[in-house]
């Protein structure tokens, strides 16, 4: 019967190595704040504008677009994505925060209340009635946050 080699120390270290960066990652992922929240179109119609808007290749909004990016990513917003549902004519909105308090960072920022208002004045989402909450004196968007009931690792 032949026998298996015995592992060097060399990839013995490089196991150890990749075992210990699997559990930094997983405790950095750990870490991370999940939130939810549902905001609503002001219309079926609007829909393909919205998407048109967030896609990467809208040449007018690549830079303030880049821009809030950019902020979102300092500010520890990861993984964010929009969902939207045809029947509701709603948008499901997930992001995983390294702070409970990052999406916050963001909505204060100049960027923010430049994308804000850019979708506010397009008229395609739902705004809340706070006409002068921004640093750019326009509304915030309409948004209600979802609790978490269930979350498989």
């Amino acid at each position: 019967m032949q026998q298996a080699p015995l592992l060097g120390v060399s990839a013995l270290a490089a196991l150890a190595g990749a075992y210990v960066g699997y559990q930094l990652c997983q405790r950095r992922h750990s870490r991370r704040h999940r939130v939810a929240f549902v905001m609503e179109l002001n219309g079926r119609e609007h829909k393909c504008e919205y998407a048109k808007r967030h896609d990467s290749k809208d040449p007018h909004w690549i830079g303030p677009k880049g821009h809030l990016h950019r902020v979102m990513k300092e500010s520890g917003v990861h993984n964010y994505s929009i969902h939207y549902l045809e029947s509701t004519n709603h948008l499901f909105a997930y992001a995983e925060l390294d702070e409970p308090d990052s999406l916050q960072r963001v909505a204060v920022s100049d960027e923010c209340a430049l994308w804000w208002r850019y979708f506010e004045r397009a008229g395609l989402m739902r705004y809340n009635n706070d006409t002068g909450a921004t640093k750019l004196g326009g509304a915030t968007p309409w948004s209600l946050p979802l609790e978490e009931v269930f979350y498989m690792r």
